[in-house]
C-alpha cells in the first residue's frame, strides 16, 4: 500500500449505519473527535432535510463497529518484514525452494538479505556454513520465526565485526547482541507511515507496539513517528523494565516488557528485581512467556512483588487449569495470539510435551473465569491482520489440527479481543469502522471488507 501524507478528511456524521446488537439503523454524530449523538436514522428523513454532504456518510445498513485495538505488535519488525524475503515453511515447501528464493532475492538498501519467518521443517538446522553454500556474495541473515534467534553467513558476521563467531547462531541474550543488531536499528528510522496505512485499512485505530526497547532513544525512535504522524493510530508503547521513557503527548506507555524464554530465563531473585524497576517508573509489567514453567515463574514472582492494575501475561502458550485459577486471583490480563497460535498448530501438537497439549494457547476458558483477555497479532511473527486472529479464535481448527482443547469463541467474543464490540456512546473518541456487510454476514464469516476507518471522527483510510 502507498503511504498517503494527506490529512485525514474528518466526517460530520455517519447515518444509516447497523449497530450490534441494535435494532434498525442509526445516525451518529460526531463533533471535536468524539460522539455526540446517537439517534434513530432513517434514508427517507435525511432525503427530506436534503442533509447530503460530503462530510457525511452513508452507511447503506453496513454495520458500524468500534476502531479494532491491535494489542501486541512489533511496527519496525513489521516494516522491514515487508521488505524481507519470506522463509516460511508455507511458502517455501522444500529446501530446494528456500534456496532458490534467497539466491534470487535483491539486497536491500544496506547491502544485505534479510529473510524472515524461517522454521527448521523448511530446511533443517541452519548456521554460517549452510547459509554460506546458498550465498557468499553478499550478507545474508535470517530470522527464526520466534523472533528468538537470527542466523547469518560469512559476509553478514563481518559486517557487523563478528567475523571469528564459530556458527552465526545468535540469540537475543547472546553477548555480542548490541553488535548483532546494529544494522537492524537502520530499520528504526524506516518511515512507518505505510504500515500505519495498512494496519488502518484492517479497521484498526489502536496499536500497542510490544518491543522491549532497551533504552530512551530506542523507545523515542517510535514515539517520534507518532508525534511526526507516520503513525495515524493511537499507540501504545512498552520498553524495557528499567527505561524511564513515559507517556509523550498522544503516545501512551501501557507496560514495561519482562521476556521468559523457556531456556534462558533470568533467576527468580532476578526477575523479581525486573518487575521493581518497573514500579520504580510507575508502569505495570508485561510478562512474556510462552510454556508452563515460565508461566509459574512469573506468577510466583508477581505474588511475591504483588500486582498493580495493568500487569499483563503476553501469548500464554502453556496455561493449565491451576493456573488459569492464579491468574484470575491475581487480576492479571492475558494477551493472546489466536492467529499465532493456528499457524503454528501442527508444530504445537506435535514437538509440546503431551502433559501441555490440551492447554495449548487457551482463550475461552480464562474469558470463562473472568479473565480479562486481549487478542494482538504479534505481527510480523504472524499476520497482521486482525480479522485472521478472529477467525483464529472463532475456530480453532488448522487442517487436520487443534490449538489445544479449549472452546472456539462465539463470533462476537472474537471481535472483541480487538475491542470491536465495545459499545458505541455518546462522549467517547470517535474511532470507528465502516464494514462492507450487515451483521448476519459479517458474524458468518468474519471477513469485512472495510469501507472506512475513522480516527477521532476523520477518515484515515485511502
Amino acid at each position: 500500500m502507498t503511504p498517503s501524507k494527506a490529512p485525514p478528511v474528518p466526517v460530520r456524521a455517519i447515518t444509516r449505519a447497523s449497530l450490534i446488537g441494535r435494532t434498525g439503523l442509526w445516525h451518529i454524530g460526531f463533533a471535536n473527535g468524539l460522539i455526540k449523538r446517537i439517534e434513530p436514522s432513517t434514508s427517507g428523513a435525511n432525503n427530506a432535510r436534503g442533509e447530503i454532504h460530503e462530510d457525511v456518510i452513508d452507511a447503506d445498513g453496513c454495520v458500524l463497529l468500534h476502531g479494532l485495538h491491535d494489542h501486541h505488535l512489533h511496527l519496525f519488525a513489521l516494516a522491514a518484514s515487508l521488505r524481507s524475503v519470506d522463509c516460511s515453511p508455507a511458502t517455501n515447501p522444500d529446501p530446494a525452494t528456500f534456496r532458490d528464493r534467497l539466491r534470487r532475492a535483491i539486497p536491500g538498501v544496506d547491502g544485505s538479505v534479510r529473510g524472515v519467518g524461517y522454521f527448521e521443517s523448511t530446511a533443517g538446522d541452519l548456521d554460517r556454513s549452510v547459509l554460506d553454500t546458498v550465498r557468499r556474495d553478499v550478507p545474508l541473515r535470517i530470522q527464526h520465526r520466534s523472533g528468538v534467534a537470527w542466523f547469518y553467513n560469512s559476509a553478514a558476521l563481518r559486517l557487523v565485526g563478528l567475523q571469528d563467531h564459530p556458527d552465526g547462531r545468535l540469540f537475543r541474550t547472546d553477548a555480542d547482541l548490541g553488535a548483532l543488531l546494529q544494522p537492524d536499528r537502520r530499520d528504526q528510522s524506516t518511515d512507518l507511515s505505510g504500515v500505519s496505512a495498512r494496519l488502518a485499512a484492517y479497521g484498526l485505530t489502536a496499536l500497542t507496539d510490544a518491543t522491549p526497547f532497551s533504552t530512551d532513544a530506542e523507545l523515542g525512535s517510535l514515539i517520534g513517528q507518532h508525534t511526526d504522524g507516520n503513525i495515524l493510530q493511537r499507540l501504545h508503547v512498552m520498553g524495557a523494565p528499567d527505561v524511564a521513557g513515559h507517556d509523550a503527548g498522544n503516545t501512551r506507555r501501557v507496560a514495561a516488557k519482562i521476556i521468559l524464554d523457556e531456556d534462558r530465563s533470568p533467576s527468580f531473585d532476578t526477575l523479581c528485581t525486573q518487575i521493581m524497576f518497573a514500579r520504580a517508573n510507575r508502569v505495570p509489567v508485561a510478562i512474556h512467556l510462552t510454556d508452563r514453567s515460565t508461566t509459574w515463574l512469573a506468577l510466583t514472582a508477581l505474588s511475591e512483588v504483588g500486582v498493580v492494575a495493568g500487569d499483563r501475561i503476553e501469548h500464554g502458550a502453556v496455561i493449565d487449569p491451576q493456573a488459569v485459577k492464579r491468574i484470575a486471583e491475581l487480576g492479571l490480563t492475558v494477551v493472546t495470539n489466536p492467529a499465532l497460535a493456528r499457524e503454528r498448530a501442527r508444530d504445537h501438537q506435535a514437538h509440546s510435551d503431551p502433559e501441555d497439549v490440551p492447554h495449548l494457547w487457551q482463550c475461552g476458558s480464562l474469558i470463562d473465569a473472568g479473565i480479562t483477555v486481549h487478542g494482538g497479532s504479534d505481527a510480523p511473527y504472524a499476520s497482521d491482520d486482525p480479522w485472521d486472529s478472529i477467525r483464529a479464535a472463532a475456530d480453532r481448527c488448522s487442517g487436520d489440527a487443534r490449538i489445544g482443547t479449549d472452546r472456539d469463541l462465539t463470533p462476537l467474543e472474537a471481535i472483541a479481543l480487538f475491542g470491536g464490540t465495545t459499545p458505541l456512546t455518546e462522549g467517547i473518541p470517535a474511532d470507528v469502522v465502516i464494514t462492507g456487510s450487515d451483521e448476519a454476514v459479517l458474524l458468518r464469516d468474519l471477513a469485512p471488507a472495510i469501507r472506512a476507518t475513522l480516527i477521532s471522527g476523520r477518515i484515515v483510510t485511502p
